[in-house]
């Protein structure tokens, strides 16, 4: 392969032509946050990165067994990371993705008598994470160029990339030639490849803030609920330019052939980290196109509805509807069921088969062999997304402006086997009738203290949405269990409810379980308004809106207290006294122990769906459920044996 002063030449090009980019050196965004307004700057991100390893280090170390940080540190972190992304979206570093860019097409092979180069614009319309260091508190850093100091994806990562695809898509005859290909290092044997793959840089700014906020953790026999939001950086909606070129040993041909292996192993495989959450996933366009050979896969899609307040990441302000939500309440649901089905341990065992995990078995650590991924995968497609502005009418003098936003997606699943990709189907069915996704998952969609609550997320074939119908959901719950027991055929199954099933009261807050101490509710709400046809200014609080299930949530005793409502504290005639119900509605950091959903099936009434969580535990609940069914009609569907 030729060097990049002698392509440049070949080229007609002067030789130090892009070889040192002129950039403007920018802020460093960690002597912002020190010094406020004092003009210090610093020419690449790997000075800011440096320096905020220093000054974060103690604290990592600090707080390596808990994984916990202070808000104090969280929120000190998310301002550092906000002024490397500001820094990122500066005129010079627009400048140099450009000429980067330009440098790959220099590079790169041409193809065709020199009308094409060897070179695909992959484009992914997530995020995509690769580099950073070992270790779950520490990868907080994509990979950052040596020299040019901006986010990169290494040809290494790529490599890595087409080396997966090959290992599970190729015939055996055809292994030998990937290897030959691309050079390999196998012991004392060694060869040079006859192909290079490019280092490749993204063609706009795309640095991003990403944050990872773990719900719910394993604390011995026990699954807590504790959100702990770790800050990092991705790359977000990038498009890389990646080039390739032949070495001393290799052709043009050679180029070509590898060319196509790697258009095939960006779509099918993906690029970088977090694959099965849904990161790193490409689109095709133009030059990438999806290939015959991906149906390969067990794949399944599932087009769906969702209207919310807001899902958000990192950034507040900004509404983004991520894979990793969706991931996070198929784990939560999966829990819920196999703690029912299953040993604690077996439970936790089978959740980082199926998930993933990032703690190490004892075998793995002695052997030095990273966790599994896990064989499940999801990714998101987002098809549409709009916001619709609610003003409410507060006073004659006084309005208030808020954000229903609508997305349209599709979820798309992969698995190892057909009898995991049928039961991760079975946790979607049962996630979207029962409950939400992200913010307000456990409550129907409604306007409450002048605010949106909860959500409403629907299956966008409304024929697929069970009927007010307790001998059709009785088949479901047996069809679910049938498909647990179908995915792990060898592990041994529960005969009677374990002490782990009981939520508690209060903190510590435990994993909800789907068994036969859980009261599950079909109520009627014939006139139950979709939200895609409410008038939100007028009845967002009304019964219609509401549904009788939320109705008697929001029912109030003759004191005018909330009997089952979620627990607060207000003041009453300059005292503050506490209302509401804990063990029912929860409280501020503590989830509710009822979910409610409202579901529209095709062509059929409306009704909700209510699970109850622990219900045999505790009295309120239980009278909640009674009431419920007393007022409403309700009928209540029993779990399998």
């Amino acid at each position: 392969m030729p060097s990049l002063q002698e392509a440049l030449k070949q080229k007609g090009l002067a030789d130090n032509v892009l070889l040192s980019p002129p950039v403007k050196p920018w802020k460093s965004p960690l002597q912002v946050l020190r010094q406020g307004e004092h003009d210090q700057t610093v020419t690449t991100f790997r000075e800011v990165l440096d320096d905020l390893s220093l000054t974060f280090n103690g604290s990592i170390q600090r707080n390596r067994k808990s994984f916990s940080w202070s808000d104090a540190d969280n929120n000190r972190l998310k301002k550092v990371l906000d002024e490397t992304c500001k820094s990122e979206r500066a005129d010079s570093c627009k400048k140099l993705y450009r000429l980067l860019t330009k440098r790959t097409e220099l590079i790169a092979e041409n193809l065709e008598s020199g009308k094409t180069t060897a070179t695909i614009a992959v484009q992914f319309p997530g995020r995509l994470r690769v580099g950073g260091q070992r270790g779950f508190r520490e990868r907080l850093f994509p990979a950052f160029h040596s020299v040019y100091g901006v986010p990169y994806v290494p040809s290494s990562s790529i490599k890595g990339a087409l080396l997966a695809w090959a290992r599970d898509y190729l015939p055996e005859d055809e292994k030998q030639t990937v290897r030959e290909m691309l050079g390999f290092l196998d012991g004392e044997e060694a060869s040079l490849g006859k192909v290079q793959i490019l280092d490749a840089f993204p063609t706009t700014p795309c640095l991003s803030v990403d944050v990872a906020t773990p719900q719910w953790s394993w604390q011995g026999d026990r699954v807590e609920y504790g959100p702990s939001p770790h800050m990092m950086l991705s790359l977000k909606n990038v498009t890389l330019k990646v080039g390739l070129a032949h070495t001393s040993l290799g052709t043009t041909s050679d180029v070509k052939t590898v060319l196509k292996w790697l258009k095939d192993a960006l779509v099918i495989k993906g690029l970088g980290s977090r694959l099965s959450a849904g990161y790193g996933r490409a689109k095709s366009d133009s030059t990438l196109n999806y290939p015959a050979k991906a149906e390969q896969r067990l794949l399944s899609n599932h087009p769906f509805s969702l209207w919310s307040q807001g899902i958000y990441g990192a950034q507040q302000s900004e509404h983004e509807l991520r894979p990793t939500a969706l991931r996070g309440i198929l784990r939560y649901w999966f829990r819920a069921v196999g703690l029912g089905l299953y040993s604690p341990a077996e439970c936790k065992r089978l959740e980082g088969e199926l998930f993933g995990t990032i703690e190490p078995t004892p075998e793995q650590l002695q052997k030095k062999e990273s966790p599994p991924q896990g064989s499940f995968y999801t990714a998101l497609t987002a098809d549409s997304s709009t916001v619709k502005k609610v003003v409410l009418t507060i006073s004659k003098s006084k309005s208030r402006e808020l954000n229903l936003y609508h997305d349209k997606a599709t979820a798309i699943f992969g698995a190892a086997t057909a009898d995991h990709l049928n039961l991760l189907q079975h946790l979607f069915k049962l996630a979207i009738h029962c409950g939400g996704i992200g913010r307000g998952s456990r409550r129907a969609l409604h306007i409450n203290d002048q605010r949106f609550r909860g959500c409403h997320w629907e299956n966008s074939h409304q024929n697929e949405t069970l009927v007010w119908n307790p001998n059709a959901w009785q088949q479901f719950l047996n069809s679910l269990i049938n498909a647990f027991l179908c995915a792990f055929p060898a592990v041994h199954r529960i005969t009677r409810p374990t002490i782990v099933d009981n939520p508690g009261i209060g903190k510590p807050r435990y994993q909800d379980v789907l068994n036969k101490n859980a009261k599950i509710l079909l109520v009627p709400c014939p006139k139950l308004v979709h939200p895609k046809l409410a008038n939100w200014e007028e009845e967002g609080s009304s019964r219609n809106i509401l549904g009788e299930a939320l109705n008697m949530l929001y029912i109030r005793q003759d004191s005018g207290r909330f009997l089952y409502k979620g627990e607060k504290t207000i003041k009453v005639d300059g005292k503050k006294i506490t209302e509401g119900n804990l063990s029912v509605g929860g409280k501020l950091g503590i989830p509710s122990y009822a979910t409610i959903q409202s579901n529209f099936p095709l062509q059929a009434p409306a009704y909700q769906t209510v699970i109850v969580f622990g219900s045999a535990y505790h009295l309120d609940r239980q009278k909640f459920c009674h009431d419920l069914q007393q007022n409403s009609g309700a009928r209540e569907v029993i779990w399998p044996d």
